[in-house]
């Protein structure tokens, strides 16, 4: 269909865009090619419509006319294959990168800690997410906001980093069978801030916009310590696996926090999806 893309502003013929990236699907697991065997489960956001089971091999994830060839092009051949090959392919990063990659360990966490990464391939790829989901109105973002992102993914500009800061994390360890799941963004007020959350595969991803006025300073001192930052490094916390699958129980819109959120969420049983050690060297 011929209409206005989205990212560039220009009319042109649109394509049909995934709100999340097809490489998710495929990576994670959840799209297993020639797999008879395959069974999607959607939950709408509103609780009183069923949940829809889809068992077609061939789906592969929810899309809609939002841009044009090019601008797929230009999400897919920068930020959405940086963030696959380090983050969701079953092998290490490529040597090229040259990431960097240490564990610490304490009596409350352990920490995934990275060095060069490209701190403006993986905010853009996160971002881009955050604003094709405010698009379609699968969350709340002021139209103002909504033209920040804009921008600055059309320009390939992410920003210092407390300009909606990252923060990753991920399980201790994934044993055969774990549930894989996408959970599209859901956004709420953490202690007076604006805080959206999402999961993708093995990953629980949290954008936010805080300072050292809108938390508490300990909390605010912490999240600056773990965030991803403008130099390429950042930790990811690591979880045990009570408290993992909590943390995807409240995902899914079963948890006591989440109560009130609704959440669409799609998750399959797939081959173990990589291992947070294979970003080790």
């Amino acid at each position: 269909m011929i209409g206005i893309c989205s990212l560039c502003l220009i009319e042109k013929e649109l394509k049909e865009s995934h709100i999340y990236p097809r490489h998710i699907y495929k990576k994670t697991g959840l799209i297993q090619k020639k797999s008879k065997n395959t069974v999607f489960e959607v939950r709408p956001y509103d609780n009183n419509q069923p949940v829809k089971r889809i068992e077609d091999p061939n789906w592969d994830g929810i899309k809609t006319p939002l841009l044009c060839h090019q601008c797929e092009q230009k999400l897919g051949n920068e930020y959405e294959s940086y963030f696959c090959e380090v983050f969701l392919n079953r092998e290490p990063p490529p040597k090229r990168y040259n990431i960097q990659a240490n564990v610490t360990r304490s009596t409350q966490s352990d920490f995934l800690n990275l060095s060069n990464l490209n701190y403006t391939y993986i905010k853009l790829y996160v971002l881009s997410i955050l604003w094709k989901s405010a698009l379609v109105k699968q969350i709340y973002l002021s139209d103002r906001q909504i033209e920040k992102l804009r921008r600055m993914v059309y320009n390939g500009d992410a920003r210092m980093d407390d300009d909606y800061s990252i923060l990753f994390a991920a399980p201790k360890e994934i044993k055969d069978g774990d549930n894989q799941l996408i959970s599209p963004f859901i956004n709420f007020d953490f202690k007076g801030c604006k805080t959206f959350y999402t999961v993708i595969g093995n990953y629980a991803i949290t954008v936010s916009q805080y300072g050292p006025t809108t938390i508490d300073y300990e909390l605010y001192q912490s999240w600056e310590n773990y965030k991803l930052k403008s130099t390429g490094v950042m930790s990811i916390e690591l979880a045990d696996s009570q408290q993992w699958h909590m943390l995807i129980f409240k995902f899914n819109g079963l948890g006591d926090t989440f109560d009130k959120y609704q959440s669409e969420f799609i998750k399959n049983k797939p081959p173990a999806a990589k291992d947070f050690q294979n970003l080790l060297p």
